[in-house]
């Protein structure tokens, strides 16, 4: 009945009105099921998961000068020893661990350069590692309590001219333009971890500016995942805008999959985003902290963006304004 009036409405109201009551229309229809869908959220029991993040505040000339390696990750064991035993997850950043590690590795005895596991958390940790074919790769590594690691996540979207040199496995010439650009290798799909001391609690890492990119989460979720964890280190931006704007575009990535985000950064901003998109907390740039929280894992929720739709409807959206704006631009040029 509602589309029958709908339907009707727009066929009575004159042609020149009819776009912005459609729009009207569909502003009301998200808006409703938004708000029934946080009081949904609102009334479901979730489990509990607590966490810990860990922002040492490394200077990029520090994490870069190899003579500061085993230093860096001092300050983030110094940091991690003074957690409350009961926390369940502990975070560290990107690329923490500056030297090679293999990502085949399955326990912290197996590299020296691994800090010694916690000892009743999990601990996830951004590292460099190498594939058997000795391609690098920007990793994230879970050390369990006692000393095992979870099967490495590696990132998959690279940065062009950071990670890699566009076209240079073709043109060999290109990549000698700038030869300081490392030539990363990227990851096939998402890491799905369980975790030691919660069940329900399955965590998918996303690096970097992977968290600005909604099919990856997607992906994750529809994978199983519970808690999104991002690693990123944005210290390059300076005291720019860009670190928060960083951290609010992420905040969609908790709102289209109703999963809590974990966002762990070298030197800001490192926050806890709840599955509406709520901060449970943060921690202030260019300085160290820890950041404790307890977060809900949602279990049970799939989206219609997770679901079915995934970005397509954005996408459609985009296409058809396109679309009628290279209409109309024919129109008026046909009329003149």
């Amino acid at each position: 009945m509602v589309w029958v009036a709908t339907t009707l409405s727009i066929a009575i109201i004159s042609r020149r009105y009819r776009p912005l009551f459609v729009s009207l229309v569909f502003l009301s229809g998200a808006s409703l099921y938004g708000y029934q869908e946080m009081r949904n959220y609102q009334r479901e029991q979730h489990p509990l998961l607590s966490v810990a993040l860990i922002q040492a505040n490394v200077s990029l000339e520090q994490k870069h000068d190899i003579a500061f390696f085993s230093a860096n990750v001092e300050s983030y064991e110094r940091l991690s020893q003074t957690v409350s035993p009961t926390t369940d997850l502990v975070i560290w950043p990107e690329s923490v661990i500056q030297q090679f590690i293999p990502d085949s590795i399955s326990t912290v005895r197996e590299s020296r350069h691994l800090p010694s596991p916690l000892p009743t958390q999990d601990l996830l940790l951004g590292s460099l590692t190498f594939s058997p074919q000795k391609k690098p790769r920007n990793s994230a590594l879970l050390i369990r309590p006692d000393g095992t690691i979870a099967p490495a996540y590696h990132k998959q979207i690279l940065m062009p001219f950071g990670e890699y040199t566009p076209f240079a496995d073709y043109l060999p010439w290109i990549a000698q333009i700038n030869d300081r650009v490392a030539n990363f290798s990227a990851g096939s799909g998402p890491a799905i971890i369980s975790l030691t001391a919660q069940p329900a609690a399955i965590l998918s890492p996303l690096i970097c500016y992977e968290d600005t990119v909604p099919s990856l989460s997607r992906d994750a979720v529809r994978a199983g995942a519970t808690i999104l964890s991002s690693l990123s280190n944005d210290a390059w931006f300076g005291e720019s805008a860009a670190p928060d704007q960083h951290e609010l575009i992420a905040a969609f990535r908790a709102i289209e999959t109703r999963r809590t985000l974990l966002r762990s950064t070298n030197t800001g901003t490192t926050g806890i985003i709840d599955p509406l998109g709520n901060s449970l907390g943060r921690l202030p740039s260019f300085s160290e902290g820890i950041l404790e929280a307890t977060v809900p894992v949602v279990t049970t929720t799939n989206t219609p963006f997770t679901a079915l739709f995934g970005e397509w409807p954005a996408r459609l959206i985009g296409w058809c304004v396109a679309l009628w704006a290279l209409i109309r631009r024919i129109r008026e040029k046909i009329t003149r």
